[in-house]
């Protein structure tokens, strides 16, 4: 068949008319067989694409004037063995002049009442960038029908056909992609919203529509202040700049709900890039439960603490009583079980007030009880705290205190703590024997 230039330049005109602005990969596909059936007058066309993976994303068959129904498993076998699959694997336009004379051909369409056992056939890879995206196979009952400028034409229509098909891939990626990103953010077990960069909410979950008991359009009229502050971070005080910069924000703040009830709420601020405008995310924990179980735990650890002083004392207080009431007995091994237990009550006794101190410190309490007190008091009562323990290891405590150390505004049970913790140390890193005091 000899096309001449005018009407191959119509030809192509009207086909690329024909793809413009349609994007639904069945109709590009039915429109680039259709047009190439006519275009070759032929009584079978088929025409298949690829996704990126290399898997068959869509096919159709149009066979004596009919498009066929499950297109894809009838071109499937041709995949495989046939001249479609042989295109696909080498990239190269193949034109048959007599299909019965080629395995290719007639293998396949043993099992396909559509193939027509005699004629020619042309099959052309549709190549988009470095990546073949589907082909384009037709066939004529008249033998050596594809001459060069036919194959020409259906050539420059197939490249044309690539890029209407990529696109049309591209654009059902992207659908697949947004939907799935919906059905994730819709479904999400935490509140999500979503606002514009200047704070407006313009989309918001399932489950933000619960949590902050409002119905979806009541929502989205409001700015992200009006359920919860912005707290005293850099996104309260410096309003979205840190967000407009791209910087992920965290802080813990108070939402309201609808009702006006309070809740407290962990806050994950993050800019995210939209297609044609950026947003802002925010992912809302409710902290509800943690704080209950951080108020559980503190108490139950306050009980432990404030059980274990009872006991602790009467352990202590009983020691003591011991002590002065064996204070003449000669029993070495007597006196060195009492020095032992005594001493290691006393270091019981400041660990549990150390814990209740830390408690305290952390509920915001003050824990000074300060006193006008002498600094060598303090000294003297931690030395004989350990002085058990330098005889154990063999050392010689010494003291050489000036005489006017001045009067300290301070807690002395917590001063004589650390006094008694630096002492014990020092005990602890001195050879046996002791070491120059020079």
């Amino acid at each position: 068949m000899v096309v001449d230039a005018r009407v191959q330049l119509e030809v192509l005109y009207n086909f690329i008319r024909s793809l413009s602005g349609q994007l639904g990969l069945r109709d590009i596909l039915r429109r680039v067989v259709k047009s190439a059936v006519g275009t070759a007058s032929a009584d079978y066309g088929s025409v298949v694409a690829f996704s990126a993976d290399g898997e068959m994303a869509g096919a159709e068959v149009l066979c004596r004037g009919q498009f066929m129904s499950e297109p894809e498993s009838l071109v499937a076998p041709a995949l495989q063995d046939g001249l479609p699959g042989y295109v696909l694997h080498n990239r190269e336009v193949v034109v048959l002049k007599d299909v019965s004379q080629d395995p290719r051909w007639t293998n396949i369409a043993e099992n396909d009442i559509c193939l027509p056992d005699r004629g020619s056939a042309l099959s052309t890879p549709l190549i988009h960038g470095n990546r073949v995206v589907g082909t384009l196979t037709l066939a004529n009952p008249a033998p050596a029908y594809f001459d060069p400028g036919l194959v020409e034409l259906i050539s420059v229509m197939g490249d044309q056909a690539a890029v209407a098909i990529a696109n049309a891939l591209l654009f059902r990626d992207m659908q697949r992609a947004e939907a799935r990103y919906v059905n994730l953010f819709d479904d999400s077990i935490v509140p999500i919203i979503l606002t514009d960069m200047e704070g407006m909410i313009i989309e918001a979950n399932r489950r933000a529509c619960q949590f902050f008991e409002y119905d979806r359009a009541s929502l989205l009229r409001l700015p992200i202040t009006a359920i919860h502050r912005m707290g005293t971070g850099p996104v309260g005080h410096q309003r979205f700049a840190h967000l407009q910069r791209g910087r992920e924000v965290k802080f813990e703040t108070t939402a309201w709900t609808r009702s006006g009830k309070e809740i407290i709420v962990q806050v994950h601020a993050k800019r995210i890039q939209g297609e044609q405008n950026d947003v802002v995310q925010w992912i809302e924990h409710d902290l509800t439960t943690q704080r209950e179980l951080d108020q559980l735990r503190s108490d139950l650890s306050d009980m432990i603490y404030h059980d274990l002083r009872n006991p602790l004392s009467n352990v202590i207080t009983s020691l003591d009583v011991l002590n002065v009431a064996l204070a003449h007995t000669e029993d070495e091994k007597v006196r060195a079980v009492l020095e032992i237990g005594t001493r290691a009550s006393r270091q019981l006794s400041r660990l549990v007030d150390s814990l209740l101190d830390l408690r305290r410190l952390e509920e915001g309490k003050t824990i000074l009880q300060r006193e006008r007190t002498p600094v060598s008091r303090l000294v003297a009562e931690a030395a004989q705290q350990v002085h058990v323990i330098a005889r154990e290891q063999d050392l010689d405590m010494r003291f050489n205190l000036a005489n006017d150390l001045p009067y300290l505004y301070i807690d002395a049970d917590m001063v004589k703590r650390v006094l008694i913790n630096l002492m014990e140390n020092a005990i602890k890193y001195t050879p046996p024997g002791g070491g120059d005091p020079g």
